[in-house]
């Protein structure tokens, strides 16, 4: 399965189907785009029942915690963007990748369809 995963030590913090402890009812379905800078990863998600949310994961300043990450999920209209974050729109990039497949395919099927009919 193609799609974004972010991962840290072997445990995987974004991906489809993940779940998270403080927040079960929600269920990653997809990811849509990320952003980024030296402190902070912010992922758009949708979940299983198509409602978007935020994750955003920061450094854990918590001493007497074990993760290195602290995960917030945030709805779509609560999250505030005050940080200049490098975003990745991944759902952009992969239909331009399947367009230019799609393209490269149709010039080999009409280029083959002219080879035929010439040959014939």
């Amino acid at each position: 399965m193609l799609g974004f995963v972010l991962s840290q030590n072997d445990e995987t913090l974004i991906a489809h189907g993940n779940k998270y402890w403080d927040y079960p009812n929600i269920s990653v379905s997809e990811v849509i785009k990320y952003g980024f800078n030296k402190r902070k990863i912010v992922t758009l998600i949708n979940d299983s029942l198509g409602k978007e949310y935020y994750v955003v994961c920061t450094k854990n300043n918590d001493i007497h915690s074990k993760q290195d990450l602290q995960i917030t999920l945030v709805g779509k209209a609560n999250f505030i963007n005050n940080e200049q974050l490098k975003w990745i729109d991944i759902k952009n990039v992969f239909s331009e990748r399947m367009e230019l497949a799609r393209n490269y395919f149709e010039i080999l099927l009409m280029l083959l369809i002219f080879i035929l009919i010439y040959y014939y």
